[in-house]
Protein backbone atom coordinates (compact mmCIF):
# COMPACT_ATOMS: atom_id res chain seq x y z
CA UNK A 1 0.00 0.00 0.00
CA UNK A 2 1.31 3.72 -1.29
CA UNK A 3 1.32 6.47 1.10
CA UNK A 4 1.95 10.06 1.03
CA UNK A 5 1.64 12.67 3.12
CA UNK A 6 -0.54 15.08 1.41
CA UNK A 7 -4.24 15.05 1.73
CA UNK A 8 -5.95 13.65 -1.30
CA UNK A 9 -9.72 15.42 -0.39
CA UNK A 10 -10.19 18.48 0.70
CA UNK A 11 -11.26 18.46 4.45
CA UNK A 12 -14.01 21.44 3.75
CA UNK A 13 -15.87 19.29 1.47
CA UNK A 14 -16.07 16.31 3.73
CA UNK A 15 -16.97 18.49 6.71
CA UNK A 16 -19.86 20.08 4.47
CA UNK A 17 -20.55 16.36 3.67
CA UNK A 18 -20.87 15.24 7.31
CA UNK A 19 -23.30 18.41 8.14
CA UNK A 20 -25.32 17.57 4.74
CA UNK A 21 -25.76 13.78 5.44
CA UNK A 22 -23.95 12.51 2.62
CA UNK A 23 -21.10 10.52 4.40
CA UNK A 24 -21.84 6.78 4.29
CA UNK A 25 -20.72 4.77 7.75
CA UNK A 26 -19.46 1.25 7.15
CA UNK A 27 -20.08 -1.13 9.79
CA UNK A 28 -16.89 -1.40 10.64
CA UNK A 29 -17.03 2.42 11.52
CA UNK A 30 -20.07 2.19 13.44
CA UNK A 31 -18.98 -0.53 15.34
CA UNK A 32 -15.18 0.66 15.88
CA UNK A 33 -17.56 4.11 17.02
CA UNK A 34 -19.32 2.18 19.31
CA UNK A 35 -16.04 -0.31 21.49
CA UNK A 36 -15.28 3.55 21.91
CA UNK A 37 -18.83 4.67 23.45
CA UNK A 38 -19.47 6.93 20.02
CA UNK A 39 -22.77 6.64 18.51
CA UNK A 40 -23.38 7.65 14.77
CA UNK A 41 -24.05 11.26 16.04
CA UNK A 42 -21.08 11.72 18.31
CA UNK A 43 -18.81 10.13 15.01
CA UNK A 44 -20.76 12.90 13.13
CA UNK A 45 -19.58 15.35 15.83
CA UNK A 46 -15.58 14.43 16.02
CA UNK A 47 -16.06 14.63 12.54
CA UNK A 48 -16.99 18.37 11.89
CA UNK A 49 -14.46 18.99 14.81
CA UNK A 50 -11.51 17.58 12.32
CA UNK A 51 -8.66 20.03 10.91
CA UNK A 52 -5.55 19.96 8.78
CA UNK A 53 -3.70 19.87 11.67
CA UNK A 54 -5.08 16.40 12.48
CA UNK A 55 -4.09 14.83 9.06
CA UNK A 56 -2.04 11.97 9.15
CA UNK A 57 -1.18 10.70 5.37
CA UNK A 58 -2.97 9.46 2.39
CA UNK A 59 -2.98 5.53 1.85
CA UNK A 60 -4.33 3.66 -1.80
CA UNK A 61 -6.93 1.44 -1.13
CA UNK A 62 -6.41 -2.27 -1.51
CA UNK A 63 -8.98 -3.04 -4.52
CA UNK A 64 -7.92 0.08 -6.57
CA UNK A 65 -4.54 1.69 -6.27
CA UNK A 66 -5.14 4.82 -7.97
CA UNK A 67 -8.28 5.63 -5.09
CA UNK A 68 -6.65 7.21 -1.86
CA UNK A 69 -8.42 7.23 1.88
CA UNK A 70 -7.14 9.61 4.02
CA UNK A 71 -6.50 9.12 7.61
CA UNK A 72 -6.85 11.75 10.43
CA UNK A 73 -5.81 11.34 14.35
CA UNK A 74 -8.07 13.19 16.41
CA UNK A 75 -7.06 13.36 19.65
CA UNK A 76 -10.70 13.70 21.77
CA UNK A 77 -9.17 13.09 25.52
CA UNK A 78 -5.40 12.95 27.16
CA UNK A 79 -5.99 9.27 26.45
CA UNK A 80 -7.99 8.93 23.92
CA UNK A 81 -6.98 9.02 19.90
CA UNK A 82 -9.09 8.04 17.62
CA UNK A 83 -8.07 6.80 14.21
CA UNK A 84 -10.34 7.96 11.27
CA UNK A 85 -10.11 7.21 7.31
CA UNK A 86 -12.58 8.02 4.58
CA UNK A 87 -12.50 7.89 0.93
CA UNK A 88 -14.60 9.95 -1.68
CA UNK A 89 -17.16 7.73 -3.15
CA UNK A 90 -17.30 7.42 -6.85
CA UNK A 91 -20.53 5.70 -7.57
CA UNK A 92 -22.62 8.16 -9.46
CA UNK A 93 -25.99 6.25 -8.56
CA UNK A 94 -25.55 7.35 -5.14
CA UNK A 95 -26.42 10.55 -3.00
CA UNK A 96 -23.46 9.58 -0.96
CA UNK A 97 -20.24 11.75 -1.27
CA UNK A 98 -17.90 10.10 1.14
CA UNK A 99 -17.69 6.78 2.79
CA UNK A 100 -16.14 6.70 6.54
CA UNK A 101 -14.40 3.29 6.49
CA UNK A 102 -12.29 3.43 9.97
CA UNK A 103 -13.60 5.15 13.43
CA UNK A 104 -11.49 3.63 15.75
CA UNK A 105 -8.97 4.23 19.16
CA UNK A 106 -5.61 4.34 17.52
Amino acid sequence: MAEKRKSTHSLAAFKAAVVAGKVEMTTAAVKGGLDISFDTAAISGVLGKLTAKHFFKSVNTFNDPKRWMDVYHFQNSIELTIYIKFVDENDPATTTEFVLTSFKEK
